[in-house]
């Protein structure tokens, strides 16, 4: 299973740290504390990032279904077959993050893995990503023509608030370890040439309707509310593949002291 940097929900000024480690930048626009967070006026808003299609998605017949709860642990299983490359389209409205939206890669190959979102975060267009190596992580960010990258411990908490989507395989793990949570069965779903089982999950933590995919249990649609975010997350393409590019740090890497 991927492992990465858990939310901090710290303020902006980390931010301004972590970009100006590397290019000296006083521009603290990029991410937000939260505090004025654009509200969302329509959810599933088209917003270039999801066709209409995938957003429907295509019912399948398919029969009856596994137990859920192993079909959710299955497809968190999956996220740590080597080597892959997974794409996700991502539309979510956030606490403390407003609107979240893009495309989220997941790859992993050998010891290495890094997951990827690219869009908007935090009111500004750019890309956020995480990246984990034996004994060390990296937190990325690209934003305001700034790049940096910054080396940490393990499980070193992060020093800006995370979009929840860049943790996708925990939220699936809480999902099925979620004892308040009941799951009823709902239209089969199909995309990215997989077809998959689906449920609806209700429980005093979750409302959501997850789908994974026969045979491989790849997680082919999360879409709802977990951990303080609601909305979608969806299968684009999913490759058995992956390059050395794909799971090593995207910018050049800073070291700070005290992470």
């Amino acid at each position: 299973m991927l492992r990465f940097l858990p939310l901090a929900g710290l303020s902006a000024a980390s931010a301004v740290l972590l970009l100006s480690a590397c290019n000296g930048s006083d521009n603290d626009a990029y991410v937000s504390s939260g505090d004025d967070s654009p509200a969302v006026t329509a959810l599933f808003a088209d917003d270039g990032f999801e066709p209409a299609e995938m957003r429907k998605g295509v019912p399948t017949a398919t029969p009856l279904p596994p137990e859920p709860r192993d079909a959710l642990a299955r497809a968190v299983d999956s996220f740590s077959y080597q080597p892959f490359r997974a794409t996700y389209l991502v539309t979510m409205e956030e606490r403390g993050l407003g609107n979240v939206g893009g495309t989220l890669t997941i790859a992993a190959k050998g010891a290495r893995s890094r997951a990827t979102l690219e869009g908007t975060y935090a009111g500004h267009d750019g890309a956020v990503a995480v990246a984990r190596e034996p004994g060390a992580d990296y937190l990325c960010i690209d934003g305001q023509g700034q790049q940096a990258c910054l080396k940490t411990k393990p499980e070193t908490l992060s020093p800006v608030p995370l979009p929840v989507a860049l943790e996708l395989p925990a939220m699936v793990q809480a999902l099925a370890d979620d004892p308040s949570a009941t799951f009823t069965p709902v239209n089969g779903y199909r995309t990215a040439g997989r077809s998959g089982h689906c449920w609806k999950a209700t429980g005093n933590n979750v409302a959501a309707t997850v789908c994974v995919a026969d045979g491989d249990g790849t997680l082919l649609m999360y879409d709802g509310a977990l951990r303080g975010a609601r909305g979608s997350i969806r299968l684009k393409e999913f490759e058995k593949s992956a390059s050395d590019g794909d799971v090593k740090p995207p910018y050049g890497v800073t070291e700070l002291p005290g992470y």
